[in-house]
């Protein structure tokens, strides 16, 4: 039976007698797909093709706002189950990701969840996801992507990676127990921040750092000149003991952390 189910499919995907809908792009082009199948594929086409629409009606639609090649990677992934990201650029994986939260398709959302590995794009395309899932509220994913952060960071801290994170990246990040590294190179991590993204929201930048975890020599030497800390805070801090110290996952207190949330 299920060879049979597999042979159904490969018809209704492949003959084309049975594709009653066209899609037309903006270079002319077209692609003809079964109705049924698609509606059946998610709830967003079940309701655009077989609700109280316009496109209910129409055996040509034109898609003007979608790209052709990410259409084809989602018709890919209802034929295969599968998609291949080598044929797009970055740009194009992060807009094939933005479509399917578009289409509320949770199983090609899942399914790009599952394939995308952090460590074979670049630094540009990591903090452009994560602030696409922390908009779309992905959770779950977002955590993943955070993670992965926490993890490039935790053997080598690199000022000019973090200075070209999304300040709403840097909020999350820094409020983190489990985005470990010595606190004075994670004061110079926000003071590389600050020098490379001076058109940014600068305010409430250092907040989030953990003052008591500075020894004195590193506030005097390297803090103090860079005037962004108030001395008061400082002392106040080591006099509370006010944060503890930041731990790898697994390691870290089952607690809340005590900083202040990533305003968004």
């Amino acid at each position: 039976m299920e060879a049979f189910r597999k042979k159904l499919l490969k018809n209704i995907c492949e003959i084309d007698a049975l594709k009653d809908l066209s899609f037309k792009f903006d270079d002319g082009s077209q692609i003809k797909v079964n109705r049924t199948l698609l509606g059946a594929s998610c709830l967003y086409f079940q309701r655009f093709l077989f609700g109280e629409t316009n496109e209910a009606n129409q055996s040509v639609i034109e898609l003007k706002s979608t790209p052709k090649e990410l259409f084809e990677q989602v018709l890919e992934f209802l034929y295969s189950g599968k998609c291949d990201l080598s044929k797009l650029s970055e740009d194009r994986v992060i807009d094939l990701i933005q479509l399917a939260h578009e289409y509320q398709f949770d199983e090609l959302l899942l399914y790009l969840q599952s394939i995308v590995e952090y460590k074979y794009f670049s630094v540009t395309f990591c903090v452009n996801l994560f602030d696409f899932l922390n908009i779309a509220e992905l959770v779950v994913w977002k955590e993943q992507c955070l993670t992965y952060f926490d993890k490039i960071f935790c053997n080598v801290v690199n000022t000019e990676i973090f200075g070209k994170f999304s300040r709403s990246l840097v909020n999350h990040l820094t409020c983190r127990d489990t985005f470990v590294m010595k606190e004075i190179d994670l004061f110079n991590c926000l003071l590389k921040w600050k020098e490379m993204n001076k058109d940014e929201q600068q305010d409430g930048l250092f907040s989030n750092l953990r003052l008591n975890l500075i020894g004195i020599h590193d506030f005097s030497r390297l803090v103090i000149p860079a005037n962004v800390i108030n001395g008061n805070d400082y002392i106040t801090a080591l006099d509370e003991k006010r944060f503890r110290e930041r731990k790898p996952n697994g390691l870290r207190e089952q607690h809340p952390p005590r900083c202040n949330p990533p305003p968004d």
